[in-house]
Formats: C-alpha cells, structure tokens, sequence
C-alpha cells in the first residue's frame, strides 16, 4: 500500500502540479533558480573579491549585490566584517539584464568622495574584470569612466550596438 502511494506522488501528474505552484510562487521568474545559490555567492564575494552571478537568469541586479558591503550584525552571512576584501571580479554574464543601475557605479569623481565624509561613493571601484557578456543591456551607467583600475570590460550582448555606442562616449 505504501508503495502505491508513492507511486501516485512521482506521476507526471504530481510533478506538473508541482511545477505549476512553483510558477504561481515566482510568476515573473524573477528569483533564482537555485535558492540559496546567491547568497553563498554574495558571501563568496565578500571573502574572495570576485563575485559570480553569471547564469543565474537574473532580470536586475540583486539587493544582496548592491548592499554587498553593509554590514548587518544580524543577517544570515557567514562572513565576518574583517573578513571582507574589494571586489576585483564582477561576472554576471548569461543573464536576462537589460540595464545596471546607476547606483551600482555612481557618476562621481573618486577624488571628491575622498575628500567629503558624507559622499557615497563607488563600491566597486577596485574592479579589475567585469563581464556582462550575454545579457540584453541597452545602455550602462555613466560612473564607468571612473572605474579606473578596469582593464577587461566585455559587454558583449545581444543587440549591443548602442551600448557599444554608449561605452565609446565614456
């Protein structure tokens, strides 16, 4: 008898129920496919200076990505604030992106934030590597052309010509 019951629950029927409730919980597929597979990544990032959301079938990027550095006592990360390190290595290539925001790289002069405490600066201003190679962006932020230490930017993706456009007025 047990074994008829779970016979029942592995039939197709059951699994397309399944597959059904898990499109009702995430209609737009917004969230990640792996749960958990972010943050470890976020923390990753923080311990190692490169941070992996390439493949993810991220649509925007994640709070937990823009809030990288804060620090919150009570949060579920595993790594302490001493712990964390620049980031060199932003991927996040193989996604569904069709813009970054602009507070990701702000357009301000790293000179000027240095000298006013109360200016928020670029997070990411140490990024060596960015790779944003497969997404739909049309156009990225104008904070760029600050990220001085950048050395391999590929922004290869489809329909890319005015974000090639736009990266050449940079």
């Amino acid at each position: 008898m047990k074994l008829q019951s779970v016979a029942n629950e592995a039939s197709p029927q059951h699994a397309a129920r399944a597959i059904e409730q898990e499109q009702a919980q995430d209609p737009f597929n917004q969230r990640p496919k792996q749960p958990g597979v972010l943050r470890k990544r976020v923390d990753a990032a923080r311990t190692d200076g490169t941070l992996n959301i390439a493949a993810l079938g991220l649509k925007e990027i994640p709070e937990e990505v823009m809030n990288i550095y804060d620090f919150d006592a009570n949060a579920a990360s595993s790594v302490a604030w001493g712990e964390v390190v620049d980031l060199n290595k932003f991927l996040a290539a193989d996604n569904e992106l069709q813009m970054l925001p602009d507070e990701l790289f702000p357009d301000v002069d790293p000179e000027v934030v240095a000298s006013d405490d109360e200016a928020k600066g670029p997070q990411f201003g140490g990024v060596e590597v960015m790779d944003l190679h497969g997404n739909m962006l049309r156009s990225v932020p104008a904070g760029l052309r600050w990220m001085e230490r950048l050395t391999i930017l590929n922004l290869v993706c489809r329909g890319s010509y005015e974000v090639q456009r736009h990266v050449a007025d940079l």
